[in-house]
């Protein structure tokens, strides 16, 4: 609602979509309702889609969190190629990225499953990446910004929810600055990302030779060595994965 309301202040041309994910019955409903009637007040086109998250969820062994998530984003990129719309905006904050960074950190990642999210990637764009919940919530305050608040937030059954309300409590208490701190980290970690990433382009392009076809590809031996250290680190430090096809050796 932050969002919205801070685009009502722009320039800018912008719609609202709202899933209702029927998780809470009435409570979701009246989600939608709220949504609605803004959209309606503030002369903003509305689109929703009511969804079976549940019945999804079941059918491709998901659990609910990320059924709704594929749902959502199958049906928002349908909306963008439907009305031609430039970008997604979404309202995630500094917490949510920090809480997601901690959730990869304990499934197992590399550095690009640590760097985050960025502020704008292809069409989609995070216009509060900047800022953090305190701060909007502040915001929403001082502006008279009415919002709905989801009771599933309070729950802690689901991963995402044990992460905000049991560990970050205690990361704070440990380092008040803990989300300067990640933003710091997060800025060293993309440097390095993008370095390994350059540097491994480079020597497929010195020590790989594609001739004719690619099913005939040549090796630069003394050269290649260095090249498997560099792919040996990379697998080490992000996610990336190093595959060679080997049908000549020159």
């Amino acid at each position: 609602m932050v969002l919205a309301n801070l685009f009502l202040s722009t320039d800018i041309q912008f719609e609202i979509a709202h899933c209702n994910f029927k998780l809470r019955d009435e409570e979701s409903d009246n989600d939608e309702k709220f949504v609605q009637d803004f959209a309606k007040n503030n002369k903003v086109s509305f689109h929703t889609r009511v969804f079976n998250t549940m019945e999804f969820a079941n059918e491709k062994g998901l659990s609910l969190q990320m059924a709704a998530r594929e749902l959502r984003y199958d049906w928002f990129f349908q909306l963008m190629v439907k009305h031609k719309f430039d970008f997604l905006a979404i309202a995630h904050h500094q917490d949510d990225e920090y809480e997601t960074v901690l959730f990869n950190l304990m499934k197992g990642t590399g550095i690009s499953g640590l760097t985050g999210w960025e502020g704008k990637k292809d069409q989609i764009i995070r216009p509060l990446l900047f800022t953090n919940r305190s701060e909007i919530l502040d915001f929403a305050k001082e502006n008279n910004v009415q919002w709905r608040e989801d009771l599933s937030n309070a729950s802690t059954k689901y991963t995402r929810n044990k992460i905000r309300h049991k560990i970050v409590p205690v990361i704070k208490e440990i380092n008040p600055g803990y989300l300067e701190t990640y933003r710091a980290t997060k800025i060293r970690l993309v440097e390095n990302e993008r370095l390994l990433t350059k540097a491994l382009e480079n020597f497929f392009d010195r020590a790989v030779f594609k001739r004719g076809s690619d099913l005939f590809i040549s090796f630069d031996i003394p050269k290649i060595s260095v090249l498997v250290v560099f792919c040996f680190f990379h697998r080490i430090f992000s996610s990336g994965y190093c595959f060679f096809f080997i049908s000549h050796f020159s």
